[in-house]
């Protein structure tokens, strides 16, 4: 028996495949952009999945664009383009280093200005600040930005202006732990310049010790030094001067004045001394104690002062009435 074949019609038909994947076109989803913005949705619309294609077709401002890009729009490409959270916290970094090295050249400036004001003779020490007041203003105007800067990028404590206010010797302290810093760089700070500001301190007290506080704190750096001189000088019995003087006008100095005359000086002490001397008949009283000026002189600036007069409240003692006086201190 021959089986019948089934006749099939294996005949490809022409197909029409034009329009076949197409899908309606959506009228709303059409877009219009200004010329501007367009390019720049030309030039970053270069990678993606065709996410900007909906409903088979791209809206019209993206016509230009090949497939398989993305639409970005201009808050995302600020975005985009804008730094990063680590670009933006080494930025700060940044600003925090430079600030933090221009407080310690500051601080610096304050050491060596305190370092030349120490090395010169202690009487003068008081008279050389000027530097060290400027140097001071600086580091304090440095202080005060540095804090400024700390407290807006890295932590908003008040703290910070309080020490740059206040206790600006301890501030880089106190920063480093705010800013997580270089701890061991801010106590060293510290540590220098406290040891700097003793230094005059301690030089400058001795002066005072030594001399009295109105000799050291004269203006006139001639009559400060020969005020210096005579109280450094000696009695034939090694005393010092300033010893005596001192004994003399026990309420202590109240000033010191000098005239020169060529190569001759005249130095006058005025203080306040015993309440009762008896020199001899004459007996002077106060109970607010004697105002005393001891007068010295010397012939030239290397020799040495010679007693030459005392006033007791105003009277002028002889001249036995005056080494009966001073010899009597002396002893």
């Amino acid at each position: 028996m021959e089986l019948k074949k089934n006749e099939e019609n294996t005949e490809l038909k022409e197909v029409e495949l034009d329009g076949m994947f197409d899908t309606p076109e959506d009228e709303s989803l059409k877009q219009t952009i200004s010329a501007d913005k367009k390019n720049l949705t030309d030039d970053y619309a270069r990678s993606g999945t065709n996410t900007s294609y909906v409903g088979g077709q791209a809206a019209e401002w993206d016509e230009k664009i090949e497939k398989n890009s993305f639409r970005m729009t201009e808050a995302q490409m600020k975005k985009s383009l804008s730094k990063s959270d680590k670009e933006k916290s080494d930025d700060k970094a940044i600003f925090l280093l430079i600030s933090e090295v221009v407080m310690y050249l500051a601080f610096g400036f304050v050491i060596v200005s305190l370092y030349i004001a120490s090395r010169g003779n202690k009487l003068d020490i008081i008279h050389n600040l000027d530097i060290v007041s400027l140097a001071l203003t600086i580091l304090t105007i440095v202080l005060i930005i540095d804090a400024a800067l700390v407290f807006a990028i890295q932590d908003r404590k008040i703290m910070l202006l309080v020490m740059a206010f206040v206790l600006g010797i301890f501030y880089p302290i106190y920063r480093s732990t705010v800013v997580k810093g270089r701890m061991a760089a801010g106590i060293l700070c510290t540590v220098m310049t406290i040891f700097s500001v003793l230094m005059p301190l301690v030089a400058a007290g001795q002066a005072v010790t030594r001399y009295g506080e109105a000799i050291v704190l004269t203006e006139d750096e001639f009559t400060r030094h020969a005020a210096a001189d005579m109280m450094d000088q000696k009695t034939e019995d090694g005393k010092l001067y300033l010893t005596t003087v001192k004994n003399i006008e026990k309420g202590g100095i109240q000033g010191v004045r000098t005239d020169k005359d060529y190569t001759r000086t005249e130095l006058s002490i005025t203080g306040i001394g015993s309440r009762e001397v008896n020199i001899g008949n004459s007996t002077f009283k106060n109970p607010n104690g004697l105002e005393t000026i001891l007068v010295f002189d010397r012939a030239t600036d290397n020799s040495e002062f010679q007693l030459i007069d005392i006033f007791l409240d105003g009277v002028q003692l002889k001249e036995n009435q005056r080494k009966t006086f001073w010899d009597a201190e002396t002893k």
